[in-house]
């Protein structure tokens, strides 16, 4: 109960003093908290039934999402706080919080300007390798021999790498529960081949030039 709470008190010292205005919207706290809260349960129920292995919990869906509607450091923290609860319950911790917490923050590096499909699929491979390295090294320095390797553990962290791809369907749900924008709807509705957008540039040009000439200079 103390550390949890410490983890806890943390993180809500991080929202007061460095993203105070989530606390502007109750939804934005709802929406975080379920985060540590769902993947922490789900992990205690992989673990209780025994069914799969614990590594098979695609814990790097957490900053994705996240990246999609606040800012990579929000991300970060949230997937920290939950990696740490959860290494307080899973067997060989310090190698489950080294190997999720790197496979985060390399999986945020690819998601940090996402702009389309094929970058989600890219970023799942770019989690694999990490995780497969990680892995890989943490077991030579355990057990000093390539041979002695639990080559099914490393396919189940090949399989929570795929289930990243789950991302993007579950950023839709988000959207329409919590009534968030994310960076992959911002990136549809600023396609041109949109029927408003087509409708504006033949009724609008000049309009519709001047929209996307000063929409530039904003990015800028």
């Amino acid at each position: 109960l103390l550390l949890v709470t410490i983890l806890i008190t943390c993180f809500g010292l991080y929202i007061f003093f460095f993203r105070k205005h989530f606390l502007d919207d109750n939804k934005n706290l709802v929406f975080l908290l379920l985060m540590i809260v769902s993947s922490v349960v789900f992990t205690r129920l992989v673990l209780t039934f025994n069914v799969f292995n614990v590594y098979v919990v695609p814990l790097c869906i957490i900053p994705l999402i996240i990246r999609s509607f606040f800012d990579s450091r929000t991300a970060f923290i949230v997937l920290l706080i939950v990696v740490l609860l959860i290494g307080l319950i899973v067997p060989n911790a310090l190698h489950f919080v080294f190997i999720q917490v790197v496979a985060g923050m390399v999986g945020l590096y690819g998601f940090v300007n996402f702009s389309n499909r094929s970058q989600l699929f890219i970023t799942s491979m770019v989690i694999l390798l990490s995780y497969s390295l990680c892995y890989l090294a943490l077991n030579m320095v355990v057990e000093g021999d390539f041979e002695k390797i639990d080559w099914f553990t490393f396919g189940w962290l090949s399989v929570s790498a795929f289930l990243t791809l789950l991302t993007y369907p579950v950023i839709y749900i988000f959207e329409k529960v919590f009534g968030f924008v994310s960076d992959v709807t911002l990136l549809e509705l600023a396609d041109t081949n949109n029927k408003l957008l087509r409708e504006l540039s033949r009724k609008a040009p000049g309009t519709f030039q001047h929209s996307l000439q000063v929409a530039n200079l904003a990015e800028a």
